[in-house]
């Protein structure tokens, strides 16, 4: 029996559920940790640039209130918003990834 989670995108497999469930926690974690290792990173080099947030969201062209989100990873980051942050701060894309 399947059965379909549309809020959470999650299926569940009655005879293996709490192998799948078990390996979304995981992707979860790991994709949080990632998420927030980023995030610090951006505040971590604005900070050496001496920047504030709102010069550096105006170097983004966005607003202050979403550049607070990135860095406090509360908000998923596309690889097109990361570069043009890394272009901001003048850094690599590979400076703000493991």
């Amino acid at each position: 029996r399947i059965i379909y989670d549309t809020h959470g995108a999650n299926i569940y497999i009655n005879i293996c559920t709490t192998k799948i469930f078990i390996e979304k926690v995981k992707m979860t974690i790991s994709y949080q940790e990632e998420i927030k290792f980023i995030s610090n990173k951006i505040r971590e080099l604005r900070k050496e640039k001496q920047m504030t947030v709102q010069e550096l969201a105006y170097r983004c062209d966005m607003e202050r209130s979403n550049m607070s989100r990135i860095e406090s990873g509360r908000t998923n980051l596309t690889v097109k918003t990361m570069c043009i942050i890394c272009n901001a701060l003048n850094v690599n894309l590979r400076d703000i990834i493991r």
